[in-house]
């Protein structure tokens, strides 16, 4: 489960970081939670789970990411999820869902990105929404 992962001292290191490379780490483990390298024990041992994101990096390179986001957030209009509450259930309805679709890179780049975005949009929308005070938890 992706948000029980942290412990309470690496939450600490994370919230000692500029708030750029706060939201890319975070990004960074949303794309791993979607990745079969991350997901699937056989790919588990370093040299097979490294080769398998050195491929999916090349794969990545191939498509037009940009234009997979655009559509993602443009699919998100009219629903934001504003609670870290609403975030983790859509989270877990997603990877659920992940988890049915046939292995490939293709899904798990479409997967990442389309998580990301929702994440980078969320924080933005909870952001705004209570400004510097806690977001809702």
């Amino acid at each position: 489960m992706m948000f029980g992962v942290a412990t309470g001292q690496s939450l600490r290191a994370l919230a000692s970081l500029p708030v750029s490379q706060t939201e890319g780490v975070t990004l960074h483990f949303v794309a791993d939670y979607f990745c079969r390298a991350h997901n699937d024990k056989h790919l588990r041992p370093l040299l097979a789970h490294f080769a398998y994101e050195f491929t999916l990096h090349h794969e990545s390179c191939r498509m037009d990411l940009v234009g997979l986001a655009l559509l993602c957030a443009r699919g998100m209009q009219g629903s934001p999820l504003t609670s870290v509450p609403t975030l983790r259930e859509h989270f877990e309805a997603l990877h659920k869902e992940y988890l049915t679709m046939a292995p490939s890179l293709a899904t798990d780049i479409r997967y990442a990105i389309s998580a990301s975005t929702v994440v980078a949009h969320s924080i933005v929308n909870m952001t705004q929404a209570y400004g510097k005070t806690r977001i809702a938890a």
